[in-house]
């Protein structure tokens, strides 16, 4: 699994073991320590 990270948004790519690619965001929320992931299925 490969993740590309820009620190404008954040945005990391996924790609999947089938080649398939997810755009994820990810995203902090100041009241919860844990990280928030939202996944943007692009096909």
């Amino acid at each position: 699994m490969v993740k590309l990270r820009r620190d404008n948004d954040e945005l990391i790519v996924v790609i999947g073991q089938r080649g398939m690619l997810q755009s994820c965001v990810w995203t902090t929320s100041k009241a919860s320590s844990d990280p928030v992931w939202v996944r943007l299925l692009t096909g």
